[in-house]
């Protein structure tokens, strides 16, 4: 019932949103066809900025979900 969550391609230190995955058409797809109920987010690619990153992915994925309701 989890889904773990990272981007691929695009800017080295991409967040959420600003690499090649398309999150609008996988998330959904998750949760409804794959049962995902939890998403965990992966971001560890700069250190002295991880907290304010995971917060940029985050705030993405809460824009999505609160576009499809």
């Amino acid at each position: 019932r989890t889904i773990h969550l990272k981007e691929f391609g695009g800017a080295p230190d991409a967040v959420l949103g600003q690499g090649e995955v398309d999150w609008k058409m996988l998330l959904p797809l998750a949760a409804s066809v794959g049962g995902a109920a939890w998403f965990i987010v992966e971001h560890e690619r700069n250190r002295n900025r991880a907290v304010a990153d995971v917060d940029k992915c985050l705030q993405y994925v809460k824009g999505l979900v609160a576009g499809s309701r």
